[in-house]
């Protein structure tokens, strides 16, 4: 089994976060975004959006983050994503709200404040400051969630933990303040600290600072 992806890629690590959790052995194959390697055939090949994350599993290829998960837990029976439907759709409905809210307000702090130095392009104001207001008015629902339940979506781990998680690693590297909320705070000190998430490394913030200065 191989999976395309780059540490950079928020959606690329909240794969590798849940395969770690599930003991699924996995290649991990980088993309190089910045090189170009995402347009080239060979790539294209594979997954012709020319986006990661990217699962190869035999003849089999899946893309897309949030269903390439789904496809490692069913393949492997995980509890971290229920089989009662109403405890699924409650995954499904948080998995949705990371990707499409905070990952889509990350998305654009991270390109404004850090990605653009590698790809040649210009900080838009304007997106990055809409970018940290939607961040803000989005983690309040997750802070309000947390302080109901343990996880995410109830009292144990979910696919949905690891969405969000991933989304949020960019924090300290982009300057977001996130000290307003605590249980979001505490929450990511718990699971940072997981094996499933130090086998991709120790803090993303440490392997941005490391990859900077070797840049």
């Amino acid at each position: 089994m191989k999976l395309y992806g780059n540490n950079f890629s928020f959606n690329s690590n909240k794969v590798r976060f849940a395969a770690n959790a599930m003991g699924i052995q996995y290649e991990f194959q980088t993309v190089d975004l910045a090189g170009g390697d995402q347009r080239k055939p060979e790539f294209l090949k594979i997954n012709p959006s020319g986006r990661i994350p990217c699962l190869h599993n035999g003849d089999f290829v899946v893309y897309e983050s949030n269903t390439i998960m789904r496809y490692l837990a069913e393949t492997t029976n995980s509890p971290l994503y229920p089989k009662d439907i109403e405890k699924r759709t409650i995954v499904n409905q948080w998995l949705d709200f990371g990707s499409i809210h905070l990952g889509g307000a990350m998305g654009k702090i991270f390109f404004n404040t850090l990605v653009y130095k590698f790809v040649g392009g210009t900080v838009d104001e304007r997106s990055l400051s809409e970018g940290r207001q939607f961040l803000a008015n989005h983690l309040k629902l997750v802070e309000n969630q947390l302080g109901k339940t343990a996880f995410v979506t109830g009292e144990v781990m979910t696919l949905a933990d690891f969405n969000i998680l991933a989304i949020l690693d960019p924090t300290e590297v982009t300057g977001s303040d996130i000290s307003a909320y605590p249980k979001v705070v505490a929450w990511r000190k718990k699971l940072q600290a997981q094996d499933f998430y130090q086998k991709v490394y120790s803090s993303f913030a440490d392997f941005v600072n490391g990859a900077m200065q070797k840049a």
